[in-house]
C-alpha cells in the first residue's frame, strides 16, 4: 500500500491526506519508518506517545497488513479524527498495566515488532520496555541527542550487546536511534 506514496525516481512524496493530522516527525524521519517496516517486514508498530495521533493514523492507513498500537496518557491533545479509533489508548506508558499490556501484545505478534518510544522520558521508555523484545525485534528511540541521550547510545553499545544498531549514523543524522534484537540476554 505504500507504493503509492512513492514517487517515480526514488523521491519521496507524503500526500495531502497524511498531513491531516499533525505528527512529531519531520517527513525524512517518517519515510525511515516506512523503509524499516519493508526492510524487515515488521508485524507490529508500537508507539508510545501518541501526541496528535498523526504517525499512528499514517502507519494504519499505508500499512493495513500491520498491526499498530499507540499509547499516550492525554486525550485532550488527539487530535478530533483520531480520537476513538481502538489501536489508539489513552493509558500511562509507565504504568505497570500498560507494560504488562504492551508484553501481551509483543508476545502475540505473529513477526518481527517495531517499538518507538517517543513519549516524552525516552531514556526511562527504552529501559522498561527493551526487556520485552524478543529476539528479531526492534525499539526505535526519538529525538536524539536531546531526550534520546548520548549517554543512552554509549551504555546501549557497551552493556547491551544483544541489541544491534541499525543504520547508526543515519538514523542519529535524523535525530533519532534504532536497534534490533539479535540475541538472547543483555
Amino acid at each position: 500500500m505504500i507504493e503509492k506514496y512513492w514517487s517515480s525516481g526514488g523521491s519521496q512524496v507524503i500526500p495531502d491526506e497524511l498531513r491531516t493530522i499533525p505528527t512529531a516527525q519531520f517527513d525524512e524521519q517518517r519515510f525511515m519508518f516506512h523503509r524499516l517496516i519493508e526492510r524487515f517486514q515488521i508485524a507490529t508498530f508500537i508507539e508510545l506517545g501518541t501526541f496528535k495521533g498523526g504517525l499512528a493514523y499514517e502507519m494504519i492507513l499505508t500499512h493495513p497488513e500491520m498491526k499498530v498500537h499507540s499509547f499516550d496518557h492525554d486525550v485532550a491533545q488527539l487530535h478530533p479524527l483520531v480520537r476513538g479509533i481502538p489501536e489508539i489508548y489513552i493509558r500511562d506508558v509507565f504504568h505497570k498495566d500498560t507494560v504488562a499490556f504492551v508484553s501481551s501484545i509483543i508476545n502475540a505478534s505473529d513477526g518481527p515488532v517495531l517499538l518507538f518510544c517517543d513519549n516524552g522520558n525516552k531514556v526511562k521508555e527504552f529501559y522498561l520496555y527493551y526487556p520485552l523484545l524478543r529476539v528479531g525485534d526492534f525499539i526505535q528511540v526519538h529525538d536524539y541527542p536531546v531526550e534520546a541521550t548520548p549517554e543512552l547510545v554509549k551504555d546501549v553499545s557497551e552493556h547491551y550487546l544483544d541489541l544491534e544498531p541499525i543504520d547508526l549514523n543515519y538514523y542519529l543524522a535524523n535525530y533519532t536511534v534504532c536497534w534490533k534484537k539479535v540475541a538472547l540476554g543483555a
